[in-house]
């Protein structure tokens, strides 16, 4: 055991030796990485809050790089880098700085060593900047998603001109194109698809992503729905007869015709949910008496909703005591239509069967 101990002073130099032999040759053994580099204007300082990075020529390119093996674990893992870079303070007025394709300029150490770039020799990156300023440009009205079916929308904005903040030069150029401030769609999916007259409500606007410039201030549009106005026929409707308590059993009322086809007008979408046999009767309004004799004109009254309309319509009716076997010759014979329980009824609407609806 006593070689261990043996010449102990000359082991130790031995190894220092080997250790700095070590240190220096890791340091010469290089090899080649490819890397993306990122220039992004938030990453350019320098400028201060009244300027606004214009353009950056390229924004992206690639490099080559001879890396020490001792330098590689310093590099990015995605192999990507997004250098920050200072803007002189004396070129400020001058809108533009050109930064050279350096060790430095990319933020690595400077034993790394740039073999060579794609595009093939670049040299240097070019950054330009303007003055912020604040203008006007139009606005855009915003488009409506998700109208339900059979309603109208549209959009007013409070303001037809909006604050803009961006580079003098931009606002400039989307003024010389006319260009507009253009918003987020506003979903109406959740609207009242059973409403009968106008919704309105006011929403705050959002600007689409991606402008080159700030919104400065957001207007607000105001959301007016309506129904769309429809027609809905509703062929051979039977006409029922509506007479006082102290005549029923008393009289056998003839209506002639006793169908007739009704044109009626509403919105939209209700018009398509609506259950005409349920919701829809027509009748003649006898309350007030009738006599036994000729033929009378009587206007068609409607029971519907009262969101319903149609036109104007008269059928002819007749009544005879009962026990008479003499029919009235002025109508031709038909069944006596049955008589709905008495109520007050909205006023109404029809049109005659086989005649052409009138226009609205």
């Amino acid at each position: 055991m006593k070689w261990l101990t043996a010449h102990w002073d000359l082991k130790i130099v031995a190894l220092v030796l080997a250790v700095a032999l070590w240190i220096y040759t890791s340091g010469q053994v290089h090899a080649d990485r490819t890397v993306d580099v990122l220039l992004r204007p938030e990453l350019i300082g320098g400028l201060g809050d009244n300027y606004q990075i214009t353009s950056i020529t390229p924004s992206q390119f690639r490099v080559t790089l001879s890396v020490p093996a001792n330098r590689w674990a310093g590099l990015p893992a995605n192999d990507q880098l997004t250098p920050r870079l200072e803007v002189r303070g004396d070129l400020a007025k001058s809108r533009s700085q050109e930064f050279a394709v350096t060790s430095s300029m990319l933020g690595i150490p400077s034993d790394i060593r740039i073999e060579r770039t794609e595009p093939e020799n670049l040299r240097s990156i070019a950054v330009q900047w303007d003055y912020i300023v604040e203008d006007t440009l139009p606005a855009d009205s915003p488009p409506l998603a998700n109208v339900p079916p059979g309603l109208e929308a549209e959009a007013h904005l409070d303001l037809g001109q909006v604050m803009v903040r961006a580079a003098a030069d931009v606002i400039a150029r989307e003024q010389q194109q006319l260009n507009r401030v253009r918003f987020q769609p506003i979903d109406l999916a959740a609207s009242n698809i059973k409403a009968t007259g106008a919704q309105t409500f006011t929403v705050e606007l959002s600007p689409v992503a991606n402008l080159p410039y700030q919104v400065v201030h957001a207007p607000t549009a105001t959301i007016t729905l309506r129904p769309v106005p429809e027609s809905l026929s509703l062929p051979s409707m039977p006409v029922a007869v509506l007479l006082p308590v102290n005549q029923l059993g008393k009289l056998a009322v003839t209506v002639f015709p006793s169908r007739v086809n009704l044109v009626v007008y509403g919105p939209e979408n209700l018009l398509k949910a609506l259950k005409a046999d349920t919701e829809v009767q027509a009748y003649v309004d006898l309350r007030h008496g009738i006599e036994p004799g000729p033929a009378q004109e009587v206007p068609v009254t409607l029971l519907a909703p009262a969101w319903m309309t149609c036109e104007p319509l008269t059928v002819r009716v007749s009544a005879v005591a009962v026990g008479d076997d003499k029919l009235p010759d002025a109508v031709a014979p038909e069944h006596t239509a049955p008589a709905p329980a008495p109520t007050d009824a909205p006023t109404p609407t029809a049109t005659p069967e086989g005649a052409t609806p009138g226009t609205r």
